[in-house]
């Protein structure tokens, strides 16, 4: 059996766009994937049996099982939670190219370092900004119920800011978080990982397919333009609302990944 391939990276970092091009290339991202949506036309190439279980312990450790909101949750798992993960990788297990992309899978890596000891990683990451700018864009629309109305008097800005005002640092905590497990994960797995600055990835596709050919042989990959729509990726400028403090974390954080991409494959 091939060990799997995994995808990593926060949430809104692209690891969609950069799970379908490996859809397209070859890698079996599992049966039943989670389906489009109006923040990702083209579909998540989440597994939904991974959903599942990532939902479930996430919630089971007092976590929020949608991964991107507090309370994150512990790590503290049971015998019975390292059961569950064994019995779907076994049910995952493929003599073909195979493996699953799902964020919460960030929360799990120690979990996952044990029970997939031969697992390829591909960490994505992203400018923190738009990551940040995108999820608090997806509260403002699920929250809201004053948009059309906002609208309609031409204050709709009012709005916006409010919801930066009032989440940017919210989820910059969360980011913060997610870019902390992949910092600490690359640094244990350093032969089997291969770090993806989105940026390179649409600014220079050929060099990221020639390193991902290197590090994934057996794939099969297809240009890059086949599956990219910049219609649907937008990049955030600077955004406004972040503590002092809060951004020079992340930029620590974002700009020791970004050095790794480099030192990695």
């Amino acid at each position: 059996m091939k060990p799997p391939v995994i995808v990593l990276g926060m949430h809104r970092s692209g690891t969609s766009l950069f799970s379908r091009w490996l859809s397209f290339s070859g890698l079996h991202l599992g049966d039943r994937l989670y389906g489009a949506s109006s923040f990702n036309p083209y579909g998540y190439y989440e597994d939904c049996d991974f959903i599942e279980l990532h939902k479930s312990l996430l919630k089971s450790k007092g976590g929020c099982e949608s991964g991107h909101e507090q309370p994150l949750g512990s790590l503290a798992l049971r015998d019975s939670d390292i059961e569950q993960v064994n019995i779907l990788i076994k049910r995952k297990e493929s003599d073909f190219l195979w493996g699953w992309k799902e964020p919460r899978t960030c929360l799990l890596l120690p979990l996952y370092r044990r029970q997939c000891p031969a697992a390829r990683y591909i960490v994505v990451v992203r400018e923190y900004e738009s990551i940040i700018a995108s999820l608090v864009k997806r509260e403002r629309a699920k929250q809201s119920l004053f948009w059309g109305l906002f609208c309609r008097l031409g204050i709709e800005d009012l709005l916006v800011k409010y919801y930066q005002w009032r989440f940017n640092n919210y989820y910059a905590g969360i980011v913060d978080h997610y870019f902390s497990c992949l910092l600490s994960h690359c640094d244990k797995v350093r032969e089997n990982t291969i770090i993806i600055n989105l940026d390179d990835l649409l600014v220079s596709p050929l060099n990221v397919k020639r390193r991902l050919a290197d590090f994934l042989p057996g794939l099969n990959l297809v240009d890059f333009e086949e599956v990219y729509d910049g219609s649907v990726m937008s990049k955030q400028g600077k955004i406004n609302f972040l503590r002092p403090n809060v951004r020079t974390g992340l930029d620590e954080k974002y700009w020791a990944l970004i050095k790794l991409s480099v030192s990695h494959g």
